[in-house]
């Protein structure tokens, strides 16, 4: 059995949008509901940055290697 080995990177970047559209795009769930282009949609990336500027949410990828093999939202709640 082979294991894999990945390193999370607690915040993605900008460079990493597209990558991470196309992931999505190619989920069942996703497919219907993101538009892959070339260029990328400036919508997607105003979308980053407006995610980014949010102290509660925090983007982030796996990667194996030099390659995003994953992605993660994670909203943190507070009282």
């Amino acid at each position: 059995m082979m294991t894999a080995t990945f390193q999370i990177t607690l915040r993605s970047r900008r460079d990493d949008v597209a990558t991470i559209i196309g992931m999505l795009a190619d989920h069942h769930l996703g497919g219907a509901r993101e538009r892959l282009e070339h260029p990328l949609s400036s919508l997607y990336y105003d979308a980053f940055e407006r995610l980014r500027s949010e102290a509660n949410i925090q983007l982030m990828v796996a990667e194996e290697g030099d390659r995003i093999a994953g992605c993660q939202q994670l909203c943190i709640c507070r009282d």
